[in-house]
């Protein structure tokens, strides 16, 4: 009974999305339902994250249809016992544009993303297909011409360079709309 409701779940959220910019208040009527489902299936409905709010059945978009903000609070705790530094509780609060009403969802301490960092994937670099500039003038010892090997770095990398390249590689005869109309 569990799987059923879950797909029926799943596909009342579907169309809620598909017809939420053509229909918003079909789609907040199939999101209601949605989170019907979702609570007669749960007993514990604050650990599920929300999409939906539980009001209106407005769809929550951060920015567009719901402002969102995260909250933090310490532990409470005993005088007696001390608890670690880092124990808190953080809770992400959505409110409703529609009906204005907060939604609180419970956050992993561990995950914030203000302090969120894209991890660098280390790109290798391409070898080069170009073949080296022949007008390129060959480093001294003595770096007397920096002048000298500016312009021709200039060159080299300019924009006259890209387009020589790529006329180098439209080397073969292309057609185009003219050629086909020729008889």
């Amino acid at each position: 009974m569990t799987e059923a409701q879950d797909v029926r779940r799943r596909f009342l959220q579907n169309a809620a999305r598909t017809v939420f910019l053509s229909s918003p208040s079909t789609s907040r009527h199939l999101l209601t339902q949605s989170v019907e489902v979702t609570i007669s299936r749960t007993l514990n409905s604050r650990t599920i994250p929300r999409k939906a709010c539980e009001a209106c059945g407005n769809l929550l978009l951060s920015g567009w249809t719901a402002s969102s903000r995260f909250t933090t609070r310490r532990a409470k705790h005993n005088a007696k016992v001390i608890p670690p530094a880092g124990l808190r509780k953080e809770n992400l609060h959505h409110r409703c544009s529609v009906c204005h009403r907060v939604t609180k969802e419970a956050v992993d301490p561990e995950f914030n993303p203000r302090n969120k960092k894209i991890p660098t994937a280390t790109v290798p670099n391409k070898q080069r297909e170009e073949a080296p500039c022949s007008n390129a003038i060959p480093e001294k010892s003595n770096k007397s011409n920096s002048k000298k090997r500016a312009k021709a770095r200039k060159d080299c990398e300019g924009l006259q360079a890209l387009l020589d390249k790529s006329k180098r590689s439209k080397s073969t005869p292309s057609l185009n709309l003219m050629d086909l109309m020729k008889k």
